[in-house]
């Protein structure tokens, strides 16, 4: 059974922590044993400091890991980029095209993510394991199928480098800048949820103005407003996580007063549900 989900949240409420409610059996926060979903995650991390989280998580139990993180240019590339632009103004500097060598480095992330996925290698034990959608020449699917779950941290991540890929280091984007941004988002997610296996995206939250009802709504933070309601669409379980004090749950209800777009289609619309995926896969019973 597939589902796509997207973990939304503030930091610290546990979204990337009960990801390991996929695996067949994971530690829960005493080191016991528990039984999850019955799924082998791969999890691209495109933000650092997975390992804080999940690190206890091995290949064994079924947790591999690929970290993809946006371009990091060293000090004397950025020099370089500031004496590019020094006396321009700022209105100059957004509309400017870049040289291929200042914007290159920069682009190669965004590009480097579709051959992850073309070819998903584990940092810790370098199994590949294929392409994520893996077909023969007949047709038939001989790649990942539903036991297999693309866990991706997260959202954040893919903007950034997105922005780069469009735009470089400039500080601020163009309109075509900004427009082609959201398109290849866009379309990024509309690949990994089209897989046959299970994709999990985590993202943080932001407020933005609702034009509709006025006020403000929470939604996911990434590229502009207008992009927003577009990612969250190809999902089936869009989950709001939660933590009071030292309890964690998810919500499918606007506990809060966020208002908050949501989306079930396997959980029930409730607040303070169990955050384990269990409650939407069942509980592994090899």
């Amino acid at each position: 059974m597939k589902s796509n989900v997207i973990l939304v949240g503030p930091i610290g409420t546990g979204k990337d922590w009960c990801c390991r409610t996929l695996l067949k059996e994971y530690p829960d926060e005493n080191g016991r044993m528990r039984r999850g979903a019955g799924k082998t995650v791969m999890m691209l991390a495109n933000e650092p400091g997975w390992d804080e989280t999940n690190g206890d998580l091995t290949c064994d139990m079924g947790f591999h890991v690929h970290q993809h993180l946006p371009y990091e240019a060293p000090l004397d590339q950025y020099l370089e980029w500031l004496e590019y632009i020094a006396g321009r103004s700022a209105a100059d500097v957004k509309e400017m095209k870049l040289p291929q060598a200042i914007k290159l480095p920069f682009a190669q992330p965004w590009m480097g993510m579709y051959r992850v996925v073309n070819g998903f290698i584990c940092d810790r034990c370098k199994e590949n394991f294929g392409p994520v959608s893996a077909w023969d020449k007949e047709g038939n699917f001989v790649g990942w199928d539903d036991s297999y779950a693309l866990m991706q941290d997260g959202l954040t991540g893919i903007s950034d480098m997105a922005c780069h890929y469009t735009a470089g280091p400039k500080p601020s984007m163009s309109f075509p800048e900004y427009e082609a941004a959201q398109t290849i988002i866009r379309n990024w997610i509309g690949l990994c949820t089209s897989f046959r296996s299970t994709y999990v995206l985590i993202a943080h939250m932001a407020r933005e103005p609702d034009e509709v009802e006025g006020g403000t709504k929470i939604t996911v933070d990434t590229v502009g407003k207008k992009l927003a309601p577009r990612v969250v669409k190809p999902f089936g379980e869009i989950i709001v996580c939660r933590r009071d004090v030292d309890k964690y749950s998810w919500n499918m209800v606007d506990v809060d007063n966020m208002h908050v777009d949501q989306k079930a289609r396997r959980l029930p619309y409730k607040a303070n549900i169990n955050p384990s995926f269990v409650e939407i896969f069942g509980e592994w019973k090899g």
